[in-house]
């Protein structure tokens, strides 16, 4: 029974968002929405990102997530928060910033491997 626990797909519904600038056409229906509430599954350490339609509820998924790149989703954040901190040397927020920026960018990469996009050098 516990096997079948950690095996079943959990979901939980993500704080709703701002609607997004474009609509999307459900490809199943035809309804056009904003996609307004982002949603979460996990199965097993992958996290799944997906929005339904409104009209019926067809899935669209956004992108999917590891365990290592949620821990550079964390690391990102907190260099964010530590940039936005007042009261550090210029120098530093600069060095800061500077490795925000390598961090971003080598998690888009990844992200885009992951979740099979191609990825351009």
């Amino acid at each position: 029974m516990q096997e079948q626990q950690k095996e079943a797909v959990r979901e939980q519904e993500a704080p709703k968002t701002e609607p997004a600038i474009q609509t999307v056409t459900c490809d199943e229906c035809g309804f056009i929405f904003f996609p307004k509430r982002m949603r979460f599954r996990r199965e097993e350490e992958i996290e799944i990102t997906y929005f339904t339609c409104p009209q019926c509820q067809h899935e669209y998924e956004v992108c999917r997530t590891n365990p290592e790149l949620r821990k550079m989703q964390q690391k990102i954040e907190n260099l964010r928060t530590r940039i936005r901190k007042p009261g550090a040397h210029p120098r530093v927020q600069k060095a800061r910033v500077g490795e925000l920026q390598q961090l971003t960018a080598e998690f888009k990469r990844k992200m885009d491997e992951f979740n099979g996009k191609k990825v351009i050098h």
